[in-house]
């Protein structure tokens, strides 16, 4: 199926993305096959046994996951389930997609920065997911990221390492590990896998992460070979990226692969990447995971003491309220065999702050105090994007009154 267009929407079923008047939106790969699936069949009623056997096939769901998904995309496309423009609902049916789909050919790509478009947890407002890789690094983190660098230097030496970031939501977690991952990959190899727990799968999907970053490792530059990989030591695995990989690869006998298969063929899965190149293995959200994606990783810290592989997850603390959540179990036996290292993210400084608007503003005595006023506000929290999209008029008008000229700040925000 080639690039197809409806409303101001193209979704590329080649690149697996779904852009908005060119623009990356941001969407988890389930809701992504469904969406996928239903623009297959324009017109055509689509069942939500149809929907389960396309998308979750060889998997034991419920049709709830179907209703989170439809609800993802009613988001992602900001489609009312009551007069909707796209998808319509067939009560205990299924569902129809009722767009007017047009060529493709008017898909627009974003060219001369690198982006990188992925798959996660998307906005209420079905905002774009887009990430600039050629950003600066994190401000203020320079001390987190040597503590990753040290990590990462002990992992590549053959001492596997699992690194949990921890911090209150807006903190920076995601920003960090970016900002890690983009220096660091620029002077070292390794495959690199990326993915991201969503609290709608808590009860629905196990390993919804790990799938995830499976999904990104297998789009990634070394995705033929992650593949080949793949299907050769975790089938099971492999059933479960229809997507990515092509299901007749996988032989038929190993449709009934019991699920306590896939901790050992994950494990053995790698070894085998591990053989040719160290592992960067990124869980973010942890706080979202289920039992089975926890005990993966518990699994995994069991592997041969010379394992060049590191875990990376981040998890916001005061989710971790229930004794049994699985996060808070496995933190407690990690932490028993000292096999984890915990970074803590706290609010930034105010000449953070400061630094931060000087590289948007003139420097002057209001700036000054505007980023005073900017860090106060927000706590030390760097959601410096919100300062300067959120309080744009508060700041026009504070700079207007001290006399400033706010052409350039309206611009760059």
């Amino acid at each position: 199926m080639e690039t197809v267009c409806f409303g101001s929407f193209c979704l590329d079923p080649v690149r697996g993305s779904l852009l908005r008047d060119g623009q990356p939106i941001l969407m988890t790969p389930k809701a992504f096959m469904v969406l996928h699936h239903l623009l297959r069949h324009p017109e055509k009623l689509v069942t939500k046994d149809e929907l389960l056997h396309a998308v979750w096939p060889r998997v034991c769901v419920g049709d709830g996951v179907v209703k989170v998904c439809i609800g993802e995309i009613r988001r992602a496309l900001g489609d009312p389930s009551q007069q909707p423009r796209f998808i319509e609902t067939v009560h205990c049916r299924g569902y129809r997609f009722i767009g007017n789909i047009t060529d493709g050919a008017q898909a627009t790509v974003r060219s001369g920065r690198v982006w990188q478009v992925h798959f996660g947890n998307p906005s209420p407002a079905g905002n774009m997911g887009l990430q600039d890789c050629s950003a600066a690094p994190a401000l203020g983190r320079d001390k987190e990221l040597e503590r990753l660098d040290a990590y990462l230097a002990r992992a590549f030496q053959g001492v596997p390492q699992v690194v949990l970031i921890k911090g209150e939501a807006g903190i920076g977690k995601t920003t960090l590990i970016e900002s890690f991952l983009n220096r660091a990959m620029a002077t070292e190899t390794a495959f690199v896998a990326q993915g991201r727990c969503f609290g709608h799968c808590i009860d629905t999907e196990a390993y919804f992460s790990v799938i995830e970053a499976l999904h990104s490792l297998c789009r990634g530059p070394k995705g033929d070979r992650a593949h080949e990989l793949l299907r050769q030591w975790a089938p099971t695995w492999a059933m479960q990226l229809a997507t990515v990989v092509d299901s007749q690869h996988v032989p038929s006998e190993l449709n009934s692969t019991a699920r306590q298969r896939m901790p050992r063929e994950f494990a053995a899965y790698v070894e085998a990447l591990m053989a040719e190149q160290p592992l960067v293995l990124v869980l973010e959200d942890l706080h979202w995971s289920d039992y089975a994606t926890a005990d993966l990783i518990s699994y995994l810290t069991h592997l041969r003491s010379s394992a060049p592989f590191i875990i990376i997850g981040s998890y916001r603390c005061y989710e971790l309220l229930q004794k049994t959540h699985p996060l808070k179990m496995l933190l407690r036996e990690l932490k028993a065999r000292r096999a984890c290292n915990e970074l803590s993210l706290g609010g930034l400084d105010g000449t953070v702050a400061q630094k931060f608007v000087s590289s948007h503003l003139p420097d002057s005595p209001a700036t000054v105090k505007l980023s005073r006023m900017l860090h106060e506000k927000t706590e030390g929290n760097p959601l410096y994007k919100c300062w300067t999209t959120g309080s744009r008029k508060a700041c026009s008008m504070y700079l207007t009154k001290k006399g400033i000229s706010t052409n350039y700040y309206t611009t760059c925000g």
